[in-house]
C-alpha cells in the first residue's frame, strides 16, 4: 500500500486539540459557568437554561477561535480532488473518537449533552466558522452531492428527516481504517472480490496489434498520473478477464476483481471507495443480462481508484456516451490464433500450429481448453488436437442442429467432374481465406466477411449429404444438419427467429451447416400473388441474408434450384449441381456400393443393374443394404436375386409398384 498523506496524524490532532481549547471558554459563556458540573446537564433544561437560551443571539460568536483557513489541504486518496481548509477540519474532527475515547466527552462537553459523543454538523460549524454568514454558507458542505458526503468522507448519523445541525458526524469505516495505517481490506469488499496481485511471470495475452497499441496507451495513460475507465467488449469473457489482469499486471497495482453482482447499486460505492483508498485497480465483469443501462454503474465507478475496467458480452454501442472509453475486443484473427495455440499446444509441430490456427475459428478461452483437454487425453499429434477443437466448436449447436458424421471421404462421391472440381474449389476456398482475405486485402471487397456460403442443387438422392459429409471431413471440421422443414413455421416471424437462434448459435463455430430439406422453404416461393406469397419469399431473403453474413461454412440443399432466382444466386460463392447419375455413374456406384467384407455371389452384374435400373445413389444404397440384409437373414452370401428382390421393394416404396419393377423383365443370367 503507498503510503498516504496523512500519516502526519500527530500535528493534525494537534491541531484539532487547539481549536478545542479555545472553545472551552465560549462554550461556558454560551451554556453558563457551571457547564459539566451537572452531570445530568443536557438531559433536561431548566429555566435558567431556557432563558440564557432565548436571550442567545443565532448571530452570536462560535465556539471556534477563528474560521479553518489556517488548516492544510489533504488529499485522502488518489482520484479525490484535495480536500479544502473546511473539510480537513471536518474530517479530523470526526476522526478523534477513532483515536482517543476523550474526544467523545469533550464532545459531550462542548455540545452540552453527555449523550452527544459523536461531533455533531452544529459542533463543526460553530468551531470552523466565524459567524452567522459563514456557519450558514457551509450548511452546503454537507449536502449528499458535496465532497464530504459523495466521496464518502464522512457519514451522517441520525434519520434523514432530523435537523441537519442535529445529524452526527461519522467518518467512513472504511476511511477511518485507512488514516489509521490499516491494511486490510474492507470486510464488505473482501467477501465480494477476489484481490488479484501481479505475477511478474504472467505473459503478455496474444493480441491484434491495434488492440495492442489501445493497451499500451492505457498503461501509459495510467503511468502518467491519469485515470483510466474503460469498457471492453466481447465474447471471451475469460480472455478479457486475463487482458484486465495483464493491463493491471503491467502497471504493478492489485486488482479488485468482482465475483458477485448481486445488488450492484449499494456494493459500488464501497468498492469504489476501497479502491481509490488502496490504490487498486478494478475489474467488474458485467453480466449480459444486465438489461439497463449501465450508465448509473459505470458513474458509480467513476471515483474508484486508477485503473477501472468494465468487461461486457453486450453491444458497444449500449456503452458510448457514458464517459467510459470503449475497446472492442474482436474475435482472434488467424495469427492471434496461432499466439494461442503455440502457447498451449505443446509438442506440435509449428506447420500443425498454423493449420489449427488457420483451420478453427475458435476463441482465446475455448482453443485454451482444447488444448488442455487433448493433453489430458495423451494427444501427441494434430489430430487429437484437431478433435478436441471439433468438439469445442460445435458444441453450442448440440441442441439446435443433428450432428452427422463425417466419415465420407473423396473416395465415395460418385460424381461429373465440375460437381468434384466445385467441391475441392469450395473446400480450397475455406482453407485459404485467412490469406486472401485478411492478408492480401481483398476482404475490404467483401464487407470483411469470412463465411463461405454453396448451394447444392439436385434430386433426391444425388450425394448432396454425402459432399457435405466430404467437405467436412477434409476441413477437419463438425457438419451438423438443420432440417428446414422443421424450422418453417406458418407463423409470421417465427420462421425469421428459428434462423436466428440457429445462426447466433454458430457464431464462432466452426462447423459446416447443411440446411437441409430446402425444399421446404424454396417451395413456398413463388410468384407473389397475396400477402403469404410475399412473406414467404422474405423468408427465403433473410436465409440467404443469414448466410452470407455468417463467417463459417453453410450449404444450402435443394431440390427446387429452379425456384430460385438470379438475384439470390448471386449472394452464394458457389452453386454445385448434383445431377440425376447417368448410366457410366450408376455403374461406378453399383461397384463400390459393397464393402470388400460383405460376401457377394459372382453373378452380380453391375454392368446390367446400372443399364436396366436408373436409381439415383440414394436409391442404389437402399437396395445393397436390403440385398444384405435378405442374405444375412438366409445365411448366405448376396446374389443378384436378393438384389432383385431388394429392387421391387424399392420400386414399391417409390409408388411404382414392384409388379411393374424392371427386375421382372430381366432374365437371370445362366
Amino acid at each position: 500500500m503507498s503510503v498516504h498523506p496523512w500519516m502526519d496524524l500527530p500535528a493534525l490532532m494537534t491541531r484539532l486539540d487547539d481549536c478545542l481549547s479555545a472553545a472551552v471558554p465560549r462554550a461556558q459563556a454560551r451554556y453558563g459557568v457551571g457547564l459539566g458540573a451537572d452531570p445530568y446537564r443536557g438531559l433536561y433544561i431548566g429555566d435558567e437554561l431556557v432563558q440564557r437560551l432565548i436571550e442567545q443571539p443565532v448571530d452570536g460568536a462560535s465556539l471556534g477561535d477563528a474560521a479553518a483557513s489556517d488548516w492544510p489541504e489533504l488529499r485522502p486518496a488518489l482520484g479525490v480532488e484535495p480536500l479544502d481548509p473546511f473539510e480537513t477540519a471536518v474530517a479530523v474532527l470526526a476522526l478523534g473518537p477513532e483515536i482517543d475515547v476523550k474526544y467523545e466527552r469533550i464532545y459531550g462537553y462542548l455540545q452540552d449533552d453527555v449523550n452527544a459523543r459523536r461531533p455533531r454538523v452544529a459542533l463543526a460549524l460553530d468551531l470552523f466558522c466565524s459567524d452567522l454568514q459563514s456557519r450558514l454558507s457551509a450548511r452546503d458542505r454537507f449536502s449528499a452531492d458535496a465532497t464530504l458526503r459523495r466521496d464518502r468522507i464522512v457519514v451522517l448519523g441520525g434519520a434523514e428527516d432530523a435537523p441537519l445541525l442535529a445529524r452526527s458526524i461519522r467518518l467512513d469505516s472504511q476511511l477511518v481504517r485507512h488514516l489509521t495505517g490499516g491494511t486490510g481490506i474492507d470486510e464488505r469488499v473482501a467477501g465480494r472480490c477476489e484481490v488479484l496481485v501481479p505475477d511478474p511471470s504472467d505473459v503478455p495475452v496474444p493480441l491484434d496489434q491495434a488492440t495492442r497499441d489501445r493497451v499500451a496507451e492505457l498503461v501509459t495513460r495510467v503511468r502518467d498520473g491519469r485515470t483510466a475507465r474503460v469498457v471492453m467488449c466481447g465474447a471471451d469473457t475469460q480472455m478479457l478477464a486475463d487482458l484486465a489482469r495483464h493491463v493491471a499486471g503491467e502497471l504493478e497495482i492489485p486488482m479488485l476483481r468482482v465475483v458477485d453482482v448481486v445488488g450492484l447499486e449499494a456494493f459500488l460505492p464501497i468498492l469504489a471507495a476501497e479502491a481509490r483508498l488502496l490504490e487498486y485497480a478494478v475489474l467488474l465483469p458485467l453480466p449480459i443480462e444486465f438489461g439497463s443501462p449501465p450508465y448509473g454503474v459505470l458513474e458509480m465507478l467513476d471515483s474508484a481508484g486508477p485503473l477501472v475496467i468494465v468487461t461486457s458480452q453486450a453491444p458497444c454501442s449500449r456503452f458510448e456516451g457514458f464517459g467510459f472509453e470503449v475497446v472492442t475486443i474482436a474475435a482472434p484473427t488467424a495469427a492471434v490464433r496461432r499466439e494461442w495455440w503455440a502457447r498451449y499446444a505443446h509438442g506440435l509441430a509449428e506447420s500443425d500450429i498454423d493449420r489449427l490456427a488457420a483451420r478453427y475459428q475458435l476463441s482465446a478461452t475455448q482453443i485454451a481448453t482444447a488444448a488442455r483437454a487433448a493433453l489430458a487425453d495423451g494427444a501427441a499429434d494434430i489430430d487429437g488436437f484437431a478433435a478436441a477443437a471439433r468438439r469445442q466448436s460445435a458444441r453450442a449447436l448440440d441442441s439446435l442442429a443433428t450432428r452427422v458424421p463425417a466419415i465420407a471421404t473423396w473416395d465415395a462421391l460418385v460424381l461429373q467432374q465440375p460437381a468434384i472440381d466445385g467441391l475441392h474449389e469450395l473446400c480450397d476456398r475455406v482453407t485459404h481465406r485467412h490469406t486472401v482475405l485478411r492478408q492480401w486485402g481483398l476482404d475490404k471487397r467483401t464487407n470483411g466477411r469470412l463465411g463461405v456460403n454453396a448451394l447444392f442443387a439436385g434430386p433426391s438422392g444425388t450425394g448432396k449429404t454425402m459432399a457435405a459429409q466430404v467437405v467436412a471431413h477434409e476441413l477437419g471440421l463438425e457438419l451438423f444438419a438443420i432440417d428446414l422443414s422443421g424450422v418453417v413455421s406458418k407463423y409470421i416471424g417465427e420462421t425469421e427467429k428459428n434462423l436466428d437462434a440457429i445462426f447466433r448459435a454458430a457464431e464462432g463455430t466452426d462447423a459446416v451447416l447443411l440446411f437441409d430439406e430446402a425444399d421446404a422453404l424454396f417451395g413456398k416461393r413463388s410468384e407473389v400473388r397475396d400477402s403469404h406469397d410475399r412473406y414467404a419469399n422474405l423468408e427465403v431473403s433473410y436465409l440467404l441474408q443469414r448466410m452470407e453474413a455468417h463467417d463459417g461454412v453453410a450449404i444450402l440443399a435443394t431440390n427446387l434450384r429452379q425456384n430460385l432466382d438470379e438475384a439470390f444466386l448471386r449472394r452464394l460463392a458457389f452453386t454445385i449441381r448434383f445431377p440425376f447419375p447417368e448410366e457410366a455413374e450408376r455403374r461406378r456406384i453399383w461397384a463400390t456400393i459393397w464393402p470388400p467384407s460383405v460376401p457377394l455371389d459372382v453373378d452380380i452384374d453391375v454392368n446390367l443393374l446400372a443399364s436396366r435400373y436408373k436409381f439415383s445413389g440414394g436409391n442404389i444404397r437402399n437396395v445393397a443394404v436390403g440385398a444384405a440384409f435378405l442374405a444375412a437373414a438366409a445365411g448366405r452370401s448376396v446374389s443378384l436375386a436378393d438384389v432383385f428382390a431388394a429392387i421391387d421393394r424399392e420400386y414399391d416404396k417409390l409408388g411404382g409398384g414392384a409388379a411393374l419393377a424392371p427386375s421382372r423383365l430381366v432374365a437371370t443370367p445362366g
